[in-house]
């Protein structure tokens, strides 16, 4: 379990975030380099250096990570198909706890995702992907801000 440090952001902060009343939005477009695609969240929050990613594994295109970072911690990860003790291969999410800096698991069973395993995939999955993590995350995302990866042969 990876330890980010206590106090970057606080119970409060995440409070506010995860509130209606302060829904962040995603700015611009997803911008693909390599195999990690980024985009920028605007919110409410001072010093926020916000962002929505999602990085794939081409030789395994039904694993793949998605991330809501704030002040450079994973603030929420849902880890798609990977394996996870003692959860074993699942989907699973992983959410930033301010009072100790850990981010423990919990399987989720109501996300979009592909079977395990799978060789190839319709990106349209991805984007699905992607846009249910941007309401998990209580972030505003606009259909145009996903673009495709360009990853040979998917």
């Amino acid at each position: 379990m990876a330890n980010y440090g206590s106090g970057v952001l606080t119970l409060h902060e995440i409070g506010q975030l995860e509130r209606s009343a302060w829904r962040a939005r995603v700015v611009g477009v997803l911008s693909w380099k390599a195999h990690r695609g980024v985009v920028d969240v605007a919110c409410r929050l001072d010093r926020a250096d916000a962002q929505l990613c999602m990085r794939v594994v081409p030789k395994r295109p039904s694993q793949y990570h998605l991330i809501y970072r704030v002040r450079g911690i994973p603030l929420r990860r849902v880890d798609v198909n990977h394996p996870h003790r003692p959860l074993g291969i699942c989907t699973h999410e992983h959410v930033y706890d301010p009072r100790t800096g850990d981010e423990p698991a919990a399987k989720l069973l109501d996300f979009p995702a592909p079977p395990a395993n799978q060789h190839t995939i319709d990106l349209a999955l991805w984007r699905e992907s992607f846009f249910a993590f941007a309401e998990r995350c209580n972030v505003e995302a606009d259909p145009g801000c996903w673009i495709d990866p360009v990853i040979g042969g998917h």
